[in-house]
């Protein structure tokens, strides 16, 4: 177990290094929007939000994300697509637990389930 968290560790600070490479602060001093609730985002089908959370889970199908982000109000998934987002690349260095802010517009899946269409997403605090 002690061998696994420390694989986990390194893995994680070797991302960190990775992104301030590329010029990413893993650790800004603040978001750059003021993010909705998650529970009031729920609440606005069609329209553009911008939310912030913890990643929670994280489902990876190639050009496309699944990612279930929470807050203190509730919870929401962010599906992030290769030929929306410019630097989709980033997402390989994200992790659960680490802290985002995502904005773009409330659809609902073919599922059902409730989900925002990123269009613009940052990391705020890397895990």
């Amino acid at each position: 177990m002690v061998a696994r968290l420390s694989a986990i560790r390194e893995d994680r600070l070797k991302k960190i290094e990775e992104l301030r490479s590329l010029g990413v602060n893993p650790y800004p001093s603040r978001p750059e929007k003021i993010a909705e609730k998650i529970s009031v985002a729920r609440k606005k089908l069609g329209k553009s939000v911008s939310v912030a959370g913890r990643i929670w889970g994280w489902r990876d199908h190639g050009e496309s994300i699944f990612a279930d982000i929470k807050d203190e109000t509730g919870k929401i998934q962010l599906f992030f697509q290769k030929k929306n987002l410019n630097d989709f690349k980033l997402l390989k260095y994200f992790d659960i637990g680490d802290f985002i802010e995502a904005e773009g517009k409330v659809i609902k899946t073919e599922a059902g389930e409730l989900t925002i269409d990123v269009v613009r997403f940052r990391l705020l605090t890397k895990s």
